[in-house]
């Protein structure tokens, strides 16, 4: 990603990153979650919740639960890291009830 300074995720067209989903809509919030690129492009991103209603989860590579984010917390990201906004890996369908993939489970490329 080359990008500097802070990138917006969340369903509004305002955002840098507009994520949304007909299919399990509403599990994003408007203004999610904000990304902060280093600058100078020395040091890794990091990744704050912005009080998401449904939630912004990470884990590590070698980790294999994924942490949920309070609104405070602060995500330095890593190669590989998986990232989940609105959900852990699977969520359910609002109109049926089953269980599916979540459509914003992301895991981090490895980097130079």
């Amino acid at each position: 990603m080359s990008h500097s300074g802070e990138i917006t995720i969340g369903r509004t067209s305002k955002s840098t990153i507009p994520m949304d989903d007909p299919e399990v809509p509403s599990l994003l919030s408007r203004q999610h979650a904000i990304i902060k690129m280093p600058q100078g492009g020395c040091g890794a991103p990091t990744l704050t919740d912005q009080g998401s209603l449904n939630g912004t989860y990470v884990s590590r590579a070698n980790g294999n639960k994924m942490c949920k984010l309070a609104p405070s917390d602060t995500w330095t990201f890593e190669p590989n890291d998986r990232v989940s906004f609105g959900g852990c890996e699977e969520v359910l369908h609002p109109k049926t009830g089953a269980r599916v993939a979540n459509p914003f489970l992301l895991h981090v490329p490895q980097h130079d």
